[in-house]
């Protein structure tokens, strides 16, 4: 039986989400908003399945969005029944970005 996590956005995968849905909408009148609900449903699926992402990063895991080029960097705290949001990066970008996040 698998556990629901609380997710845990921090501040900087917030601006990550917030940025990326500001430039889907500058591209497209509502892409912005289709962006985040995907980014939402795939955090909400991690809350409900936190292993089955890999470890990319020792304990940080990372899972693809769908539909879009983007990765959400998290970790699981399995005691406190928590998952963290520590980046919502493009694929393209250098991990380094968000390794001290």
């Amino acid at each position: 039986m698998n556990l629901v996590h609380k997710p845990i956005i921090l501040g900087l995968a917030a601006s990550d989400i917030q940025d990326a849905a500001f430039y889907y909408n500058q591209q497209k009148t509502g892409l912005g908003l289709r962006f985040t609900k995907e980014v939402k449903a795939t955090i909400k699926f991690v809350c409900n399945n936190p292993k089955a992402a890999p470890n990319r990063y020792k304990d940080r895991h990372t899972i693809l969005v769908d539909d879009f080029p983007y990765l959400i960097h998290y970790t699981v705290d399995s005691k406190a029944q928590v998952i963290r949001i520590h980046a919502v990066l493009h694929t393209s970008r250098d991990p380094k970005n968000w390794k001290d996040r």
